[in-house]
Formats: structure tokens, sequence, C-alpha cells
């Protein structure tokens, strides 16, 4: 009798741990209410692919009044190049850096960035600062990127861009803008500057010449190849401008469409050459002709104190100036110092958003600082009798006064 009982024992004993192993299995299995892409699977690609910032969910204190819903998601966008680079749109900002794939994990390492200041309710900082504590990845059963962040702070929610309006191949595209050699965004738009990418042949105009070469897709990697172009002779002024544009196109390695725009991009995921669809271009005519062209500083009136012993007149006016183009875009010369932006007109009204300068010291008696700093309190403008361009700023704080350029 003691033999069976000690049989018995073993036998249940041996029951209950496969009932357990089952009930194990059975609790892994059901595990998480969302089903996922598996990251590891290589017919998954996060990679050469453009994502926009759909949501964060703040997981750390479980609050969900913390998480936020991105209202404008074209505005905060994220790529992963083959090279290990990325790019981002950060609001009025943009940048780069580098990046580490392993599996599921991914870290993103900061890199340059502009540093407008983009408004009180951009979420560009919170942008930034989150894209900063990313360590793993997966992609959800809808498709979407989802972004883990360290400490189990939250996860950043990110969905396809929407599909191009654009082809690269088959299109004509203009000159928008590009960066020069001393890394200074030149706005102007130049309708003369041209490419067309058919079947393998990359032909244009860079302003006077006609220039002609081989390329190659890969993904979003754009290789040029036996560039040439013809020998015209050129003004000065335009020489200058072809020989920018030509110098731009050699650093080129990338490429990524937006709507109607083409980003040709270096080996650091940087924008040198910003085109447009030539057809779009033509239609951008809805700003005054009195507002454009280039403008000198001429003075500016303290209007808030009414004390004229406060007003400044500009001795040297060809330094500081104001480009208004077609595209609703700006350039700017302040003195030692170059940049640009986007600006808003409407009737009177009249507003320059702040974008990407430089910094370097133009001396003691420069009046840059305060040349940048007016025109960011920019409200309305008129072209007063003496056909000068006079900028009203904000809180009636006084005028400034522009000529146009000789």
């Amino acid at each position: 009798m003691r033999h069976i009982k000690t049989v018995n024992k073993q036998i249940w004993i041996m029951v209950m741990i496969m009932m357990a192993l089952i009930f194990s299995a059975a609790c892994t299995a059901g595990a998480g209410s969302e089903p996922a892409i598996d990251s590891e699977d290589e017919s998954v690609t996060i990679s050469g692919q453009v994502w926009q910032w759909q949501a964060l969910e703040d997981a750390a204190d479980g609050d969900e009044s913390s998480n936020i819903t991105v209202d404008d998601p074209a505005n905060y966008t994220l790529e992963l190049l083959a090279d290990g680079t990325y790019t981002i749109q950060a609001d009025c900002n943009s940048g780069s850096g580098q990046y580490t794939l392993d599996d599921s994990s991914l870290t993103l390492e900061p890199g340059p960035i502009t540093l407008a200041e983009c408004g009180p309710e951009s979420l560009s900082n919170t942008y930034l600062a989150h894209l900063g504590d990313v360590v793993t990845f997966m992609l959800n059963s809808e498709g979407n990127l989802v972004l883990n962040l360290k400490a189990d702070a939250g996860n950043m929610i990110f969905a396809l861009a929407d599909e191009v309006t654009s082809d690269l191949e088959g299109t004509n595209w203009v000159l928008k803008s590009l960066t020069t050699e001393s890394a200074i965004t030149s706005s102007v738009i130049d309708p003369e500057i041209t490419a067309v990418f058919q079947d393998g042949q990359l032909t244009g105009s860079a302003g006077c010449n006609s220039y002609f070469g081989g390329y190659e897709i890969d993904g979003s990697a754009l290789t040029l190849s036996e560039m040439g172009i013809t020998a015209m002779a050129c003004d000065e002024a335009r020489n200058e401008r072809e020989g920018e544009f030509l110098a731009a196109l050699q650093t080129v390695t990338g490429y990524r469409l937006d709507g109607d725009k083409l980003m040709l991009l270096d080996a650091d995921g940087n924008t040198v050459i910003e085109m447009q669809v030539a057809a779009v271009m033509d239609e951008e005519t809805a700003v005054s002709d009195q507002l454009l062209g280039i403008w000198q500083w001429q003075a500016f009136e303290d209007s808030a104190s009414g004390d004229e012993s406060n007003d400044i007149t500009v001795s040297n006016p060809a330094n500081y100036t104001l480009e208004l183009l077609t595209d609703g875009t700006y350039a700017i010369q302040a003195d030692c110092n170059s940049g640009g932006g986007q600006y808003t007109a409407s009737g009177s009204s009249l507003t320059l958003e702040a974008g990407p300068i430089t910094l370097a010291e133009c001396g003691p008696e420069s009046l840059y600082n305060l040349f940048i700093l007016r025109l960011n309190e920019v409200v309305t403008y008129v072209i007063d009798s003496d056909g000068n361009l006079v900028l009203n700023l904000g809180a009636d704080a006084g005028n400034m006064i522009f000529a146009p350029a000789k």
C-alpha cells in the first residue's frame, strides 16, 4: 500500500507541473492586447521613409492628461536614412544626426539643428527632448512606428507621411533655395535653374549653361555621375549663381520628396538644394508686387516713447537688407550676418518668422542685433508717398523705414 501511495503522489506532482506549464504558456500568448509586428523581422524596415509624429503617450505617471496629440504632424518628421544618419523637422527647425539600430533597439544621437523660436504653441523643444530619450521601437498593428522612451517614460507614436503628390522622375523642377559653401541658405527663387530626372539621365539649366549627367536611385539614396556642362559665357552675377548651384549639386547623395518640393541632401542628411514643381512656382503670385524685391534699412522711428533722441538713422543701409520672395520666404543681411525665414502677408498685415541666421560678432558699432530684434516685432506695413517700405512694430513700438535697393 505504501508503494502505491508513493506512485500516486509522484503522478499527482507531474500533473501539477504540466498544468502549471500549460497555464504559463497561455498567459504568455495572451500578453499584450495590441498585436505588433516583430521588429526583428527582416521584411520590416523603418528606414528610408518619412514618419510624422502623431502623439505622445506618457506612461511614466499613467496620467492621460499628460498625453499629447500633435495637431500638425507634418511639422514634426523623422527620416532614418540607409547610411546611419537621420533627418528631422521640428516645427520651424530642422536638423540631423546619427542613429544606431540593433534589432528592436534604437538610439538617436543629437546633431546640428537650427535654433529658431517657433512660437509659444510649438512642440519643437518637447519633440527634440523626447527623441533623445528613445531606446527601443516597434511597429504596431496599424503600421505605426512606436518609439519607446527610457525609464518607461512613454511612447512617441509616428505614422507614415502621406504619399507625395510629385515624383522625382518625369517632373520639371525649378530651384527654390540652395545652401552655399559658406553654409548660407539663399532663398532667391531662380526659375532659370532647372532639373529633370528621366530614365537615368539628369538634364537641366544651371542658369546660363546647360548641364547633364547620369543618376541612380536606391531607396532615398541618389548617386549622380559623369556630370558635364556647356561652356557659354555669362554675366558675372549669373556665373556666381551658377557656380553655387553646381557646387551644391556635387555634394548630393540623397533626396527627399515633400508634396511639390524636392530636397536634395548631402552625406550628412542636410538639404543643400531645394526645388519645386515648375507649375506650382508659376502660381505663387499672391504677394503684392509692391513688397517684393530688396529693401535697405534707412531709419528707426521710436514712437513708443515719443523721444526723438531714440530714433536711429542707419549710416550704411546697404549692410541691412530685407528681401521678400514670391514663395513666402525672406532673406536678410544684418551687417556681417545673413539669414532667412518665412513670412506671412495678408492685406496690410506682415509677420516675419525667425529662421536660421549666422551669429558672427560684427563689432561694437553694429546694429545687427537691433535689426534682427525689430524685424521679429513687425505686424503691419505701408508703402509711403516716397515709395519707402514702412514696417510697423507691435504695441506701437515704432517704425522701420526701408528704401528700395539702388
